[in-house]
C-alpha cells in the first residue's frame, strides 16, 4: 500500500462515503462516470442501470462498479448498507503491492456483484466502510493514511470473495469468459452482434449471457456497449479528433447515431462532455458537489 501524505488534497480527489439508512421510499442515485463505487448492501436490494439495461440486485451483496460501468443505482424501500465513492487515483493507491495486486486490478476493471452470505465477512466489510466514513468526516491528522489502510483491507476481502466465486464457476466458464472479453476487445469496433460472438465461441446465447453476467456483472450486449463507450471517452478526452472522426474510428457509419449512442451511455452528448471536462480541468480547485 502506498500511503498518501496528510497534506491537503483538493476535495474532488477525495473519496466520499455514505451510510445507507433504511427508508420508507425508494431512492435513486446518479453515478459519476469518472468514479468507482463500492457498495455493501446489508439489507433490502436495488437496481443497477448500465448501458440502458436494468439489473436487479438483492442483499446481502458486495457490489463493485468501476468508472463508467453504470449510470444509476436505485435502492428499494428498507435497504441499508454502506457506499464508498472512489476517484481512480485513490483506488489505485488502495491496491496492495503484493503479488496478487495485478489480479486484483484486473478484477476491478469489471463490475462485480458478489454474494455476502458469510455474516462475519459482511460485518467486517460494513465496519471498514463505516470507519472510512468516520475518518473522512472527522478529518483528524493522518486520516488519509487511515482511509487508504481500510480501503486496502476492503479490496483484499473483495479479491477473496471474487476468487471464490470464480473457482465455483468452473474452469470452462472462466475460459469462455476470458475468450469473450478478448474477442470484444478485438471486434467491438467492427460492431459484431451477440450472435457473432456466440458463433465464434460455439455456444448458445443463453449460456453466453450467464457466463458474461457472472464474469462482468453485465449482459453481453451491455458489456460490448460499455467497451465501445470507454473507447469513445478515451478518444474524445485524449485526442483532438472531431466528434465525427471519433465516430468513424469506432466503426459508426453515421455520426448522428454515434451521438445518440454516446448520449444514452454517458447522459450527455460527446461534445458537451468534452467541453465540460476541459473546462473543469482548466478551472482552479472549486467546490465539491456532494454525491448524489
Amino acid at each position: 500500500m502506498r500511503v498518501t501524505t496528510t497534506a491537503r488534497m483538493p476535495r474532488r480527489q477525495l473519496p466520499v462515503a455514505h451510510a445507507l439508512r433504511p427508508g420508507l421510499q425508494s431512492r435513486a442515485f446518479g453515478l459519476r462516470a469518472e468514479r468507482g463505487y463500492l457498495v455493501v448492501a446489508v439489507a433490502g436490494g436495488g437496481d443497477i442501470t448500465s448501458g440502458g439495461e436494468l439489473r436487479q440486485v438483492d442483499a446481502p451483496r458486495l457490489i463493485w462498479l468501476p468508472p463508467g460501468a453504470a449510470q444509476k443505482l436505485s435502492l428499494h424501500p428498507g435497504s441499508s448498507g454502506e457506499v464508498l465513492e472512489l476517484p481512480e487515483a485513490v483506488l489505485a493507491r488502495g491496491v496492495p503491492t503484493a503479488a496478487f495486486g495485478d489480479e486484483l486490478r484486473r478484477m476491478l476493471a469489471q463490475a462485480l456483484v458478489l454474494p455476502l452470505t458469510d455474516a462475519e465477512m459482511r460485518q467486517q466489510l460494513a465496519q471498514s466502510l463505516a470507519e472510512i466514513r468516520a475518518e473522512l468526516h472527522a478529518s483528524e491528522p493522518g486520516h488519509l493514511a487511515m482511509v487508504e489502510h481500510q480501503l486496502t483491507l476492503v479490496l483484499i476481502r473483495l479479491w477473496r470473495l471474487a476468487r471464490k466465486q470464480n473457482i465455483a464457476a468452473g474452469t470452462a466458464d472462466r475460459s469462455l469468459a476470458d475468450r469473450f472479453v478478448l474477442l470484444v476487445g478485438l471486434h467491438c469496433r467492427d460492431h459484431w452482434t451477440v450472435e457473432d460472438y456466440c458463433r465464434r465461441l460455439e455456444i448458445g446465447r443463453d449460456r453466453l449471457g450467464r457466463i458474461c453476467r457472472a464474469a462482468t456483472g453485465l449482459s453481453p450486449q451491455a458489456y460490448i456497449h460499455r467497451e465501445l463507450h470507454r473507447d469513445a471517452r478515451e478518444l474524445l478526452l485524449g485526442s483532438e479528433m472531431q466528434v465525427s472522426q471519433v465516430a468513424f474510428r469506432l466503426g459508426f457509419a453515421d455520426p448522428a447515431y454515434f451521438n445518440r449512442f454516446f448520449t444514452r451511455m454517458e447522459g450527455v452528448s460527446p461534445g458537451r462532455l468534452r467541453r465540460s471536462i476541459r473546462k473543469r480541468e482548466g478551472a482552479a480547485d472549486g467546490s465539491f458537489a456532494a454525491w448524489p
